[in-house]
């Protein structure tokens, strides 16, 4: 059962998005709730949402789309956030954009996650916030369930113990709210054009963003269980091995499992390898394209196990492990994504 959800001017909210536009139609009333009680609020930018090229292809009429004019797109899509974080009431000292690439968080957080972690993590020191709000892990854009898993890494480096909040902007897989922000009709009209700001965005996907400034603003708990619909489980025992689980019902050639165990500094260690029914599989590092060991998979009646053990600290804080395509294609959406693993 949700929760309405109260600021008061001793609160400091902070907001992480993956791209422009994600505080507006995530985050909005969080935003006007923040200003409105007198509350601090800060939001951080991890993109300028620069590789988005079917908007920009039909905008500007052009099919190729090359480095300088990605450049050209995310500046713009930066001015239109800006325009959009002044009618929600942020300040412009309490803006930060790190410009990261665009579509290739996750391959930030498994190759090198303390590029994306550490920043995170200075933030959330400098700022001290007491309610942090960023993406759910169930949200299908692959940019968005990698910063979920940053800002999870980067809190536990924490002493303080600030309220985390997720939302949920691609996909329908958010688990039930569990704090409501309420807007009224002037914020929800704010919001809606908060939203418009981002006039990039509003050619191809404006009726569904702007569907996003409802009455209601929900949010999530950090901590979730594993998915029903996911055909991947993983759990951690007690003695530091990882045990997986496929089911037969996984679709659209998901064929690689990467496993991400986090310490309590947020510190992290990825590993992927390849689903291959009834065979060995090399576990290659993330960090350095090293082979570690391998992973034997055997076939079972609905799918297929196996038994992973990583030179890593037998209690990792958090872990997680993602069932997705070796190779992606043209479609950007995580079909699976993530699941948490669970102690076991």
């Amino acid at each position: 059962m949700s929760q309405p959800l109260q600021l008061a001017a001793a609160d400091r909210v902070l907001v992480i998005a993956p791209h422009p536009d994600d505080e507006s139609i995530a985050c909005g009333g969080l935003l006007l709730a923040a200003r409105d009680a007198g509350a601090a609020a800060h939001v951080v930018t991890l993109t300028d949402g620069d590789n988005n090229p079917w908007p920009q292809r039909w905008i500007e009429k052009r099919w190729r789309i090359d480095a300088v004019a990605r450049a050209r797109w995310g500046a713009r899509r930066r001015e239109e956030a800006q325009a959009a974080l002044d009618l929600l009431g942020v300040a412009t000292q309490a803006r930060i954009f790190f410009g990261l690439p665009d579509a290739a968080l996750t391959a930030i957080l498994m190759r090198d996650a303390n590029r994306l972690v550490g920043p995170l993590r200075a933030q959330i020191a400098a700022f001290a916030p007491t309610q942090v709000a960023f993406p759910g892990l169930a949200d299908r854009h692959p940019d968005h369930s990698a910063t979920h898993i940053a800002a999870r890494l980067a809190l536990l480096a924490e002493d303080r113990r600030a309220q985390q909040l997720t939302y949920c902007v691609h996909g329908d897989a958010q688990a039930p709210g569990t704090h409501v922000v309420e807007l009224g009709e002037p914020q929800r009209a704010i919001k809606h054009a908060a939203i418009a700001s981002h006039r990039t965005q509003m050619a191809l996907s404006g009726k569904r963003f702007l569907a996003y400034a409802t009455p209601h603003e929900a949010y999530a708990g950090a901590v979730v269980a594993s998915r029903d619909e996911h055909p991947l489980r993983a759990s951690l025992r007690t003695d530091g091995a990882v045990t997986l689980r496929v089911a037969r019902q996984n679709l659209h050639g998901n064929d690689r499992v990467s496993i991400l165990l986090g310490g309590a500094q947020g510190t992290a260690r990825v590993c992927h390898f390849r689903l291959a029914p009834s065979q060995r599989a090399e576990v290659i590092d993330a960090h350095d394209d090293r082979a570690i060991t391998t992973i034997e998979w055997r076939g079972e009646a609905a799918g297929w196990t196996a038994e992973l053990r990583l030179p890593v600290a037998r209690d990792p804080a958090i872990g997680f492990a993602r069932l997705a395509r070796a190779q992606r294609g043209l479609v950007i959406f995580d079909r699976y994504g993530w699941q948490p693993i669970e102690r076991g």
